[in-house]
């Protein structure tokens, strides 16, 4: 196959995926505008997008991308991480690699 194929499938491919990433960062920042604020005190989430790179086994230049992340009011459940962090036994291990699921 030729080169300038492949090249242009990839930006093509980088394209829709970036498009689809954008459509869903959207989807759910009109969540956030459209929930009532007598539930959801607070300003509305944002996402923060922070471009990332990183390196592979030699050194070199190995991909990267954007990471999103949303930002903004609490949502149920988003303390879950520090209530296990000051309370030990209800902290959990749960490894996908090894299947274990437990307290650690």
């Amino acid at each position: 196959m030729d080169i300038s194929v492949i090249e242009d499938r990839k930006t093509r491919a980088r394209s829709w995926f970036e498009a689809l990433r954008d459509d869903i960062c959207l989807a759910f920042e009109k969540l956030e505008d459209d929930a009532p604020a007598s539930l959801y005190p607070g300003p509305s989430g944002r996402f923060v997008r922070t471009p990332w790179d990183r390196t592979d086994h030699t050194g070199q230049p190995g991909g990267g991308g954007m990471m999103s992340v949303m930002r903004g009011r609490r949502r149920r459940g988003s303390d879950a991480g520090a209530r296990a962090a000051s309370n030990p036994a209800r902290r959990r291990h749960d490894c996908f690699s090894c299947g274990d699921e437990g307290r650690m």
